[in-house]
């Protein structure tokens, strides 16, 4: 299976099953807001805001937004430390997302 197949077909899904930003980094203060958001401190520069960031459930997977300079993206970019991350190093974050969602690689391998 392609690797972008795999994120949108298995990855996803099973991330919008069972994620959330408080399972990846819980020592940000994260508070639930509404049914599809949490707001907690900026994973990526850090700092002490505890609404610094916010992750939205969406249709189209978890989408993150730092109010205070980081931008936003999706959990992939997070993982690749705030940019879009492309090739070799996408498939990395790939997997790594898959692992957060519980998902075997092995289609991907």
């Amino acid at each position: 299976m392609k690797p972008g197949r795999f994120w949108d077909e298995t990855v996803q899904p099973a991330l919008l099953r069972c994620w959330t930003p408080a399972t990846s980094w819980p020592a940000h203060r994260w508070t639930r807001h509404g049914d599809s958001a949490w707001r907690g401190a900026c994973v990526l520069h850090g700092g002490d805001n505890k609404t610094g960031m916010e992750w939205r459930k969406t249709s189209d997977g978890w989408r993150w937004t730092c109010w205070t300079r980081c931008g936003s993206g999706d959990l992939l970019s997070a993982l690749a430390g705030g940019r879009e991350p492309r090739g070799r190093e996408w498939v990395e974050m790939l997997r790594q997302a898959a692992a957060l969602a519980g998902v075997d690689t092995g289609p991907i391998d």
